[in-house]
């Protein structure tokens, strides 16, 4: 059984507000997925995502996702759900990397 500890100072923190200023600062990629449209909405076409990373929360991960009409909606509403949540890069790996996410993340 493989048992990882973190501690506090493998967590950073950042006062990066824009959405692009966090990404940039912690090599994040952003992905945006279209939907086929037999099986979405017009207002969920598109979701969007950074690259490898799920959020963290009452001791599991969770893949967390913003969705929209368009790649800037569904980007928009993937800052505002992470916007104060503390989130796992490469979790399952030995490249693990752990980020608190500002509360006042933007994306314009």
């Amino acid at each position: 059984m493989k048992i990882e500890y973190i501690t506090n100072s493998q967590v950073n923190e950042t006062g990066a507000s824009s959405l692009e200023e966090f990404a940039d600062k912690h090599g994040l990629v952003m992905q945006v997925f279209e939907r086929s449209a037999s099986i979405s909405t017009p207002a969920q076409r598109y979701y969007a995502r950074f690259e490898d990373t799920e959020v963290m929360g009452r001791g599991v991960l969770r893949g967390v996702y913003g969705e929209g009409p368009n790649p800037d909606a569904a980007i928009k509403d993937y800052a505002s759900r992470i916007a104060g949540t503390r989130i796992a890069v490469k979790a399952y790996t030995d490249k693990r990397r752990e980020f608190e996410v500002p509360n006042s993340l933007t994306y314009d």
